[in-house]
């Protein structure tokens, strides 16, 4: 049940990945925070009880293009919530007014039962929420795909989607089919707001509220482990939360400033660095682009070549394909790449340039010597 908040013209909606344990949730929670491209995204965090098996992920972002009405734009809140989670509270506070579901079916032959286990306790626990599976936007997503015991996506269809939700085979722990899926989902999430806040659907409901100060980041999780605490008192007490561990780097002593000719690309308004690499004796900085022209969205790669003996120059890529999805960018693809060359002055040029301003140094002291002469002799 997404929020609608008119203090900060946000509409803030819920994704959980939900499957049996091994499944592929979290899998698919933390590569997907890896690859999709955001406006603005949260850290990536985990919560749950010290004694469970598995654990809760969860991340909020805004996506690229997140207007869905007026100006209005679009948040995502993504959970996973993997059956090895035992605490009815936690499936209770994370499946709380959720959205959108993408259930991971996991295709190999020896989960076919706990699959099917897995999507009862999902329909069981919506239920108690007074939601309906079918109601729901939901994408079923069929991961282990590569596993040598994996059986057709259209025979795990058959045991677990009466309903013909939208399926998307899967290779989670590749990143094959994660960023699909959500695509699929998000879509599906973005025009059910619309149609409800346009009065074409009396099923779904919004809850509106006038909010400025919003809950983000740290502090979503540890509501929500309050919340757990609060619902099952005779539970653990041993509630654990910590953000995803990233390379500290040193402080930075020095800033090394390159003379980079922006200007002769035209790329656009830098929207995210989706990353940087070194390649040889280059560096290379992949970008998220918003172009001038008005035009989709777009990805490109900056080359900067540092080796000696070359001018600089800046040469314009192709037009990179629009994502299936705008919201969303494969990172697995091969980006457009714009070459920039930055590189010291090669030592012939500094000796051209030099005999230049030594002739013309000799030629202004002879026409001087003249000139006195001249003056002399009157």
């Amino acid at each position: 049940m997404a929020v609608v908040n008119f203090a900060t013209r946000e509409i803030t909606a819920r994704i959980v990945y939900f499957g049996a344990g091994g499944a592929g949730c979290n899998t698919n929670v933390r590569k997907l925070y890896d690859l999709l491209g955001a406006r603005e995204r949260s850290r990536l965090h985990k919560f749950g009880t010290v004694d469970s098996r598995e654990i809760s992920w969860y991340f909020d972002y805004v996506p690229i293009e997140a207007s869905v009405a007026g100006d209005f734009q679009l948040r995502m809140r993504v959970y996973s919530l993997p059956g090895g989670i035992a605490l009815p509270a936690h499936r209770e506070v994370v499946l709380d007014q959720v959205d959108g579901v993408v259930f991971v079916a996991d295709s190999r032959r020896d989960q076919a039962a706990a699959n099917l286990d897995s999507l009862l306790e999902l329909e069981k626990v919506l239920a108690m929420q007074g939601m309906e599976l079918a109601a729901l936007p939901v994408v079923m997503q069929v991961n282990h795909g590569d596993n040598a015991e994996a059986r057709p996506i259209k025979e795990v269809a058959f045991d677990l989607n009466p309903y013909g939700f939208p399926l998307v085979s899967a290779v989670a722990s590749r990143g094959d089919g994660v960023v699909e899926a959500h695509a699929e989902l998000s879509q599906r999430i973005g025009k059910r707001i619309q149609s409800i806040m346009s009065g074409k659907e009396a099923k779904g409901r919004l809850i509106a509220e006038y909010r400025p100060d919003v809950d983000r980041d740290e502090a979503v999780v540890h509501e929500h482990l309050a919340e757990i605490r609060s619902r099952s008192p005779a539970g653990p007490e041993a509630l654990l939360e910590a953000t995803e561990e990233t390379e500290v780097l040193s402080p930075v002593d020095s800033v090394l400033e390159i003379p980079f000719p922006m200007r002769e690309l035209h790329l656009g308004r830098p929207l995210e660095v989706l990353g940087a690499e070194i390649e040889g004796d280059r560096i290379l900085i992949h970008l998220l682009l918003d172009p001038h022209t008005g035009a989709e969205v777009t990805r490109k790669t900056i080359s900067l070549n540092l080796a000696p003996g070359r001018s600089a120059t800046a040469t314009p890529a192709p037009v990179a394909a629009a994502p299936a999805h705008p919201a969303f960018v494969d990172r697995s693809g091969e980006p457009d790449e714009v070459s920039a060359v930055v590189a010291t002055p090669p030592s012939e040029t500094a000796d051209v340039v030099g005999w230049i301003y030594g002739f013309a140094g000799m030629v202004g002291g002879i026409a001087m010597g003249i000139m006195l002469g001249y003056l002399v002799g009157l």
